[in-house]
């Protein structure tokens, strides 16, 4: 089963009547005058797969303690850039790595990335445009294997970027500019995890940091 509601037709809140139904599978409401929170009720829609809920007005914190995959095991896509939501990633959080959605582009969550970040095998991991800060996680994203589209821009982290990517060969967008990162970029960077070849991008930025003059040829 699946609700899928057309762009601008919605407007007010969020029924907490919609948690009770626990078949469903996929949750389209972008693109509507969408005001709140999401409900708690939402706890009972434990068979959900897919939340898209792109350029919404939903605020409030979002609540992770409900999309996981310890209370939704099936949930594959997670993509609800363009809204106001706020709080921080927590400390401990389970996804399945069958998770390929992972993006909260152009929201207000801020407080530290947590390491659990590159234990998730995302094709898509977006966390731009917040107000993330501290350093990036600096291990794990070898285990990486089917990312293409990797954004942590526009935020205020800081330290190094980490000196090898995820071993995807599906790797293309690579987008860390505008923050506060640091330290120098060795020919490391830019490596797969396992290998010394570079990946074919089609777009990668890290301007717009402070950088330390780079060892590049």
């Amino acid at each position: 089963a699946h609700t899928d509601q057309p762009e601008r037709y919605l407007s007010g809140s969020l029924p907490p009547e919609l948690g009770k139904l626990g078949k469903l599978e996929v949750l389209r409401i972008g693109g509507n005058e969408i005001t709140g929170s999401i409900p708690e009720s939402f706890s009972g829609l434990t068979n959900l797969r897919h939340f898209v809920a792109q350029r919404t007005n939903l605020s409030g914190e979002f609540p992770f303690h409900i999309f996981n995959s310890d209370v939704m095991p099936h949930l594959n896509t997670l993509y609800v850039p363009f809204n106001d939501f706020s709080g921080s990633l927590p400390d401990n959080v389970y996804y399945s790595r069958h998770l390929a959605v992972f993006d909260f582009n152009f929201n207000n969550l801020s407080g530290s990335i947590p390491g659990w970040i590159t234990e998730l095998n995302p094709k898509i991991l977006g966390l731009g445009w917040n107000n993330f800060s501290g350093e990036i996680p600096q291990s794990g994203w070898g285990d990486m294997s089917r990312v293409r589209y990797l954004r942590f821009n526009d935020n205020d982290l800081e330290g190094p970027i980490p000196d090898t990517l995820p071993a995807s060969e599906n790797l293309e967008y690579f987008y860390f500019q505008n923050n506060n990162l640091s330290g120098y970029i060795s020919t490391n960077h830019g490596k797969y995890a396992d290998s010394g070849d570079f990946p074919e991008f089609t777009y990668m930025n890290i301007g717009g940091n402070n950088f330390s003059p780079s060892d590049y040829q």
